[in-house]
């Protein structure tokens, strides 16, 4: 399977079971021996946090089931939640009932359309750009920089495939051996290990992109927290921080 938008519905739409609401995914906390509440916390104090202000709009991409959502719709003047999964955004609109201040878009995939121009000051998306094609990422990068304010910030979390390794991203389409081979070198893995479903995406690539939409980036990691303690290195994973210049 691809990380086409087509098979991003797929899964997400119809064949994730979302047994706790996304929080079964405690991989990466388990990587960095942390618990996923403190791993959990360590992500909203430094990547959230430090960039919302009150009074703020932020925008969250791809909320699936909304387990950052609660959490974003606290600190938040108003938050917009904006997924392709029609049935992840009835999840969380039930979920959410109670909460006035977010508004909740089904969208394409890739656009962004009903987000109004320079109306965003933060946007944030964990664990979603990782699935996400290159030409996709390319598209909301674009919007990024439509809807943030001057200024505003963008935190996502994305693949980090080798870029040397990209150039044999044939092999995943062929048998297990070429696919666990290309796991192997585009992802810095010892063999046996799963891939995560990481699409063939580098961090240099975020970086021409988010450059050619106009975007600024400030920062990209693969470790934060304090002495470092966490990082998104299971999967050879980063979060770039990026900035609308004005």
């Amino acid at each position: 399977m691809d990380n086409s938008i087509a098979d991003n519905l797929v899964v997400w739409e119809r064949n994730y079971a979302w047994s706790q609401d996304g929080d079964e995914w405690t991989e990466l906390a388990h990587y960095c021996n942390q618990s996923y509440e403190e791993w959990f916390q360590s992500v909203i104090h430094a990547f959230v946090r430090p960039f919302v202000r009150r009074g703020d709009t932020v925008l969250e991409i791809a909320p699936g089931h909304g387990r950052w959502l609660g959490l974003l719709s606290m600190i938040a003047a108003q938050v917009i939640a904006v997924d392709l999964s029609s049935s992840c955004i009835e999840y969380c609109q039930r979920r959410y009932s109670d909460r006035e201040n977010i508004l909740f878009v089904v969208n394409d995939g890739r656009t962004l359309r009903e987000v109004p121009d320079a109306s965003v000051n933060f946007a944030f998306s964990m664990e979603a750009f990782v699935h996400m094609e290159a030409d996709v990422i390319g598209s909301y990068l674009r919007e990024l920089a439509r809807v943030l304010v001057p200024g505003g910030i963008a935190v996502i979390h994305h693949a980090g495939r080798s870029p040397a390794a990209l150039r044999l991203r044939r092999l995943r389409q062929g048998p297990r051996w070429q696919r666990e081979l290309y796991t192997v070198l585009s992802q810095r893995r010892l063999p046996g290990q799963p891939d995560g479903w990481r699409s063939d995406v580098s961090r240099h690539d975020i970086n021409r992109l988010s450059g050619a939409a106009g975007l600024v980036m400030i920062a990209q990691t693969q470790r934060w927290g304090p002495a470092s303690a966490c990082d998104a290195r299971r999967f050879n994973d980063w979060i770039s921080i990026l900035t609308n210049p004005g």
